[in-house]
């Protein structure tokens, strides 16, 4: 499992989940699992299929540090009662372009 790269900074929609460095090495994994096909066709495939599973598991730890980051303080029940209007529209802008990236995948 990976730990959240800088693209993980703050709850910034249009930001990527993924670091560049973290982006690059699965990009050449699947390039590696692609080029070692007719090599070895089921090491390519056992290649490619651990790569998808690394990239599924850490979008889902980005995507639930990114959840708990927007949660944090804009308007938990358990939050502070004080929350602003303007960080609640934020947080509510963040959820949208998030969602709306998600459903496009």
């Amino acid at each position: 499992m990976r730990n959240p790269g800088p693209a993980e900074g703050g709850p910034h929609p249009g930001r990527p989940l993924f670091a560049p460095e973290e982006q690059e090495a699965f990009t050449t994994r699947i390039q590696q699992a692609v080029a070692g096909f007719v090599a070895d066709p089921h090491r390519a495939v056992r290649d490619a299929d651990a790569t998808f599973e690394e990239v599924v598991a850490d979008l889902g730890a980005a995507l639930a540090e990114r959840g708990r980051r927007l949660r944090a303080g804009k308007g938990e029940r358990d939050a502070p009662t004080g929350a602003e209007t303007e960080d609640l529209r934020i947080a509510l802008q963040h959820y949208r372009d998030l969602t709306e990236r998600l459903v496009r995948l």
